[in-house]
């Protein structure tokens, strides 16, 4: 599947001049090829197409658009996958207050966005970022009369590692 994005990449972007109205089609070829990549495990030119594409959507729609902030919560995934944590939380948090600038705070679209903020906020085992985060997924679920049991079983496991990182309290004597 990569091999055929990058084909049609190419066939895009050799259309001389790139007229703007390609600049969508690229978009989304280059997304496409950002997860083949990522998929087959080629992380570098996964995050190499993912910029790629968030770059070509803010040039289309503007810092603040739908497009935009999921091209970022894709790069963000991958980006974290890279070991690039840090990197990832942050761009993962712009992706997350761009789609509440344009919905507001209880759209259902936010859920993906909140869950993928609080599962790479886990992968750096960041417990107090992670819990706000799948709070308010799991209210935002359940107010939209969704099933909160992926927000439950990442609260379980937010407790698990909070249980574990608590030092032991001694023992008294009897």
């Amino acid at each position: 599947a990569a091999a055929a994005f990058a084909r049609a990449c190419h066939l895009i972007e050799a259309s001389q001049p790139l007229a703007p109205a390609a600049h969508e089609p690229l978009a989304l070829v280059l997304g496409n090829l950002a997860h083949a990549c990522y998929r087959a495990g080629a992380l570098d030119d996964a995050l190499v197409h993912g910029q790629r594409a968030c770059t070509v959507r803010v040039a289309i729609a503007g810092e603040d658009a739908m497009p935009v902030a999921r091209a970022r919560m894709d790069l963000a995934v991958m980006l974290a996958a890279a070991q690039r944590g840090d990197e990832a939380l942050a761009l993962v948090r712009r992706a997350l207050a761009a789609l509440e600038h344009r919905v507001g705070a209880e759209d259902v679209r936010l859920v993906v966005v909140l869950e993928n903020a609080a599962r790479i906020a886990l992968a750096l085992g960041a417990t107090a970022d992670a819990e706000p985060l799948l709070l308010r997924l799991h209210a935002l679920l359940a107010s939209h009369g969704l099933s909160t049991s992926r927000a439950e079983d990442l609260l379980t496991r937010v407790a698990r590692l909070r249980a574990s990182a608590e030092p032991m309290a001694p023992e008294t004597p009897p």
